[in-house]
């Protein structure tokens, strides 16, 4: 039976391997047809259990041949539950966010041109859905969104799919397709939140306006980038906040960082230049290949080790 069932298997993983692209745009699609409908009804329901089967197809996390444990089935079982059952806004902006962080996190694994943009045009597609008619709709609780705003959602997001449908791009391989940066999916993530919370809490000092606050929050936002961009790779000058935490993180546990630590401690507990001397070099000598040595200074000489 095992035997019969493994070329099905393996066709029905080439078969999903293949088309990863279309699975991402359905993926895609249903997510937006359920956001559209009427929210609270039985559609809606229907529709976000359609999308996370297709996440569930396209996610680059587990391979479709892989037989799961059970603690990543109860993960995987209790995130489908709090999509589903639970039916907030701000659920639905927590599951955006970090659709938003995983695709994000491919972009910057991915090599080739075409597959680089078509996942840029997918992080448009979820930044517009979340800002423009998650985040007013579902979250803070207009229920009218401005005419002017409401077309973005509407007409430009399906526009949106159809461009992604209608894009070529490379495929690659299944080990390709499933890397991540989480680093970056990670700052991604945290991005989308403080944008979210950060828009709402402006909303204090614009009238509750939110899109005013929305635009405001953005160009703090992107000051703040900018700004840390420049101290973290000045264009000329000192190394930037890059070189001294690289710098950090590379000494951290080494023994000569830790060697230094000792050597601090021992400047604070001595006041004489010989004994700091003494106990700095017998420190020394405990050094990982560190066997034995002499010293020699104008406040006396001696040795530590053999």
């Amino acid at each position: 039976m095992n035997d019969t069932l493994a070329p099905v298997s393996s066709r029905l993983l080439a078969f999903i391997e293949g088309r990863r692209k279309w699975l991402a745009i359905a993926m895609l699609a249903s997510l937006y047809a359920a956001l559209m409908t009427d929210f609270y009804g039985t559609l809606t329901r229907a529709l976000l259990v359609t999308h996370y089967g297709l996440f569930l197809l396209w996610q680059p996390f587990l391979s479709a041949d892989r037989k799961l444990d059970v603690p990543t089935a109860v993960l995987l079982f209790i995130a489908g539950a709090a999509l589903l059952v639970s039916l907030s806004g701000w659920v639905i902006m927590i599951w955006l966010a970090l659709l938003i962080a995983i695709i994000g996190g491919r972009v910057f694994m991915v090599r080739m041109r075409r597959q680089r943009f078509f996942y840029l045009l997918a992080l448009l597609f979820l930044f517009i859905l979340l800002l423009t008619w998650v985040v007013p709709k579902l979250i803070i609780g207009q229920g009218d969104v401005a005419e002017n705003i409401r077309i973005l959602p509407r007409f430009g997001l399906p526009v949106l799919l159809l461009v992604l449908a209608f894009l070529k791009i490379e495929h690659d391989d299944i080990e390709t397709s499933r890397v991540i940066d989480f680093f970056y999916s990670l700052l991604l993530f945290q991005l989308v939140i403080l944008l979210v919370l950060g828009s709402i809490a402006m909303m204090r000092y614009t009238g509750d306006q939110y899109f005013l606050a929305l635009f405001i929050w953005m160009l703090v936002t992107v000051f703040a980038l900018l700004t840390l961009a420049v101290l973290w790779s000045p264009p000329a000058g000192y190394g930037g906040i890059r070189a001294y935490l690289s710098r950090y993180l590379m000494s951290v546990g080494v023994p000569s960082e830790l060697w230094l630590r000792q050597l601090a401690e021992i400047a604070e507990r001595e006041e004489s230049s010989a004994k700091f001397l003494d106990k700095a070099v017998t420190e020394v000598g405990k050094l990982p290949g560190a066997e034995g040595g002499t010293w020699q200074a104008a406040d006396g000489s001696g040795e530590f080790g053999r």
